[in-house]
């Protein structure tokens, strides 16, 4: 019987410590991937591959808006090639998420197991290490979120960034937000009118 009542929690266990694994292992399996948006999220994101004026849109947390830019810029400039990319989180920050990745599946494994880590320390159990031992699910729960939430913040840069031909052209790092399409529209035409005068990309 008392088996039986702990297989909600068992399995509880085990599905947040398969998410946690997926999230963990993921990022590695499709590094190579991450250099460029997949089609069926953004396909507007991959026209006009060939030799000539391209921009770029390296981004963290703003993919839903990328279509729209990509739609618009399409439409104003038929021949320009439009590439995205994941902009990276710091190389610290990203170590230190995935340290706190590792930290949950243990604390979530512990905390079903019943392992007293502190009774192996010679130290005294801490009242709130009691309470996860007496509050299982809720301690599992919170546990998960909470470092997906820290994980989350660690590796979330919200940058916006903009080159043409590889020249900066936006930041929202420095700018502190996304240009507006004219604005983009001006930047656009001014860069292209130095670089080469002659060129239009609106024919």
């Amino acid at each position: 019987m008392a088996d039986r009542s702990r297989a909600p929690m068992y399995g509880l266990a085990v599905l947040l410590v398969a998410f946690a694994l997926k999230d963990f292992f993921l990022p590695a399996e499709v590094q190579p991937e991450q250099n460029s948006l997949q089609s069926k999220e953004i396909p507007s994101l991959h026209l006009n591959r060939f030799v000539g004026p391209s921009i770029k849109f390296t981004f963290c947390d703003h993919y839903v808006v990328l279509p729209e830019y990509a739609a618009i810029l399409e439409q104003k400039y038929p021949s320009l090639a439009i590439e995205g990319l994941n902009h990276p989180p710091p190389f610290l920050n990203q170590k230190i998420a995935q340290f706190l990745g590792i930290v949950k599946i243990l604390l979530i494994l512990l905390v079903v197991s019943g392992t007293n880590i502190f009774q192996h320390l010679g130290v005294q159990t801490p009242s709130v290490w009691e309470w996860t031992q007496q509050n299982k699910f809720y301690a599992c729960l919170m546990t998960f979120f909470l470092c997906n939430a820290v994980e989350g913040q660690l590796i979330s840069t919200g940058a916006f960034e903009i080159t043409l031909n590889d020249v900066p052209l936006w930041s929202k790092l420095e700018t502190g937000r996304i240009p507006q399409p004219p604005e983009l529209f001006q930047m656009i035409d001014n860069h292209l009118s130095m670089a080469s005068p002659q060129l239009s990309l609106n024919s």
